[in-house]
């Protein structure tokens, strides 16, 4: 009897320490789980957290260049709405217009004088980028050349189609008004190719950009309301 139960002890203590054993492994296993979810939560707090910051960042310094582009505050204001809408209505990421923003502000006072308003020039500028594989910082130098120089210096526009597009021969002198009218009559407002852009919108292409255009404005909106606080903060500690 005395034998038997020294058994069941045995057998009974050695359940006991693999259970425990067991348990130990398992709770040490949870614990990692939560410190690698709470360090996941973390991490994924701080990419939010920047990406709120980086588009704030942008969105000022975008500004800080326009303003200096169109010579006042009050014109550069102006003009970042009118980027800022344009990107969220088109194919185009913010990131790749800013890109083109400067090329297209030297030529802007030649545009108007040809009744090109600047956000008319945004459009025959995005048009024009479809057929320059979607890159709208590359069309806007094209644009700059045409406007500056005449449709025969923009050699991509050659290259592609374009300057046909337009209704312009080759061989044929041509001077910067006329380039700048037959651009706006075909790929402006009303124009044959006027719609280029809407039908990228259409794309996979053109939702994904439309998408991160969206969350990006979204960004700046809600870093306006923590950006100055943030400053004065950090002018504070500085």
């Amino acid at each position: 009897m005395a034998k038997q139960r020294l058994l069941i002890d045995i057998v009974a203590n050695d359940k006991t320490k693999k259970a425990l054993t067991g348990l130990q492994a398992g709770l040490a296993r949870v614990r990692q789980s939560v410190f690698n979810l709470k360090t996941a939560f973390i991490g994924l707090g701080a990419g939010v957290i920047k990406g709120f910051v980086d588009a704030g960042i942008q969105i000022e310094a975008l500004e800080v260049q326009l303003k200096a582009l169109f010579g006042s505050a009050k014109e550069g204001q102006k003009a970042l709405e009118a980027v800022t809408k344009f990107a969220a209505t088109t194919p185009f990421e913010l990131q790749n217009i800013q890109q083109g923003i400067t090329a297209l502000a030297t030529v802007r006072k030649q545009a108007e004088a040809s009744g090109v308003s600047f956000e008319e020039l945004l459009k025959i500028t995005g048009n024009t980028a479809t057929l320059l594989g979607n890159d709208f910082a590359l069309a806007s130098l094209q644009v700059q050349r045409s406007f500056s120089a005449g449709i025969s210096s923009a050699e991509l526009f050659r290259e592609r189609g374009i300057k046909a597009m337009a209704g312009f021969k080759e061989g044929v002198s041509i001077n910067t008004k006329e380039s700048i009218k037959g651009l706006a009559k075909a790929f402006g407002t009303g124009g044959e190719f006027g719609q280029l852009m809407d039908e990228l919108a259409l794309t996979l292409f053109g939702t994904i950009s439309n998408l991160k255009d969206a969350f990006f404005i979204f960004q700046v909106e809600v870093s306006k309301g923590f950006f100055k606080a943030l400053k004065d903060n950090l002018g504070d500690l500085k």
